[in-house]
């Protein structure tokens, strides 16, 4: 008894498809990824990330402190785009983490703005979300 292959490719379409839209919903509708983006530092009370570049050799060095904040796109404000958020703090937002200065969080090309403290943690989580249901 030969079985007609066309059920097989339509469950197999029918499940891509689905694959397909459930990411798509969660991406782009949802806006469920993480951003990670760089806002204004205060050095006087934070430690703060500084690019490590010579301003007379590199014309389109900044050497503005700022700090790095990783946030799910859906409570990010529109202003961390647009970096043009004044005195941001992830204490407003959830799911938000600031990430002080220091060896371990340093990329390529950046140094921190003072001296780190070994008694702060590198990521420093300010609201969590989770919630516990019976």
């Amino acid at each position: 008894m030969h079985k007609n292959p066309t059920y097989l490719i339509l469950l197999i379409t029918i499940l891509i498809s689905t694959l397909i839209w459930y990411r798509f919903n969660d991406f782009v509708i949802n806006k469920n990824f993480v951003i990670n983006v760089a806002v204004n530092c205060n050095t006087e009370i934070e430690q703060c990330f500084v690019s490590d570049c010579n301003t007379e050799i590199d014309s389109e060095c900044d050497q503005e402190p700022y700090k790095k904040i990783s946030i799910l796109k859906k409570y990010a404000p529109a202003c961390l785009e647009e970096h043009s958020c004044e005195n941001f703090k992830c204490s407003d937002f959830q799911s938000c983490m600031e990430i002080n200065c220091s060896e371990a969080s340093l990329d390529e090309g950046e140094i921190c703005s003072s001296e780190s403290s070994d008694n702060e943690p590198d990521f420093k989580l300010v609201k969590s979300t989770s919630t516990v249901t019976k």
